[in-house]
């Protein structure tokens, strides 16, 4: 559960001891990702509801993944890779009860700030690693939504076997990712221009110019590990789930997918 913190600069002076490891060149390269993505989504998280909520295609996706589950009865939903939460509000005012998890402490931060007055037992906000999530046995979850997140997680292939594992039979699972034609230039130049003819991009500049160095540097179409909505629409097809919507957003630069899973077969297909 993150504790309350008060985040009020980008720079950030990291300090450890290393006593003894195994392989030196694979816990360095290791230990500098992770430190890399730390600080990435610490400074994403500084600027993310300056800018995101106010874009068009961000609005439609965060509408359409609460919308999911507004006719559904009250359940209890996983909000994988729930960031500062902006889907884990909406699917709480509908009455759901929501398990938010990500693994920045940043921008769990940024939601928990969101959610204080919430009734105990309503919304619980986890700091873990959606590759692993052991702590749930299967068929947990009446629903799974995941927005954005898988991109740029180390191991998205375990992450969605997770995600597929822990959602019940009959369940729905809808998840918005990049396509393989992805083209992040073109995103952040309608971005810009979508927040100068709003007359917000002077006041916003800063909090523009953070956005956009930190989603260059987790650009999609420049990942080692990559997984695209094609390939995880044929992960859940191949999975027992069936595909009951398709339709693009970004402009065509990402897709949301509507699945169901049918059965409690497979849900382990690509994972670990």
């Amino acid at each position: 559960m993150p504790q309350r913190s008060s985040i009020d600069s980008v720079e950030r002076t990291v300090y450890a001891e290393i006593r003894s490891w195994g392989e030196d060149s694979l816990f360095r390269q290791r230990l500098r990702l992770a430190l890399e993505s730390h600080l990435i989504w610490e400074t994403y998280a500084l600027s993310y509801d300056q800018v995101l909520p106010r874009l068009d295609f961000y609005q439609e996706v965060v509408e359409r993944h609460s919308r999911a589950f507004r006719d559904a009865a009250r359940g209890s939903i996983l909000d994988l890779g729930a960031g500062t939460g902006n889907v884990t509000i909406r699917l709480l005012e509908q009455g759901h009860r929501v398990t938010a998890l990500d693994i920045s402490r940043a921008m769990l931060d940024r939601l928990l700030s969101k959610v204080d007055r919430q009734p105990d037992g309503v919304v619980s906000i986890v700091r873990h690693d959606a590759a692993d999530l052991v702590q749930w046995t299967s068929a947990s979850f009446d629903g799974v939504t995941i927005l954005l997140a898988l991109f740029d997680m180390a191991n998205p292939a375990a992450a969605l076997g997770e995600a597929m594992r822990v959602l019940r039979p009959g369940g729905m699972l809808v998840v918005t990712e990049p396509k393989r034609t992805f083209d992040l230039s073109s995103l952040l130049r309608y971005a810009e221009r979508c927040l100068r003819e709003q007359g917000a991009y002077d006041a916003l500049q800063e909090h523009w110019a953070r956005v956009s160095k930190v989603n260059r540097k987790i650009d999609p179409s420049a990942r080692r590990e990559r997984i695209f909505i094609e390939d995880i629409r044929e992960r859940l097809e191949l999975s027992g789930f069936s595909i009951t919507r398709e339709e693009d957003s970004h402009h065509g630069n990402c897709a949301t997918v509507w699945a169901v899973r049918n059965s409690a077969r497979g849900a382990t297909v690509g994972g670990r």
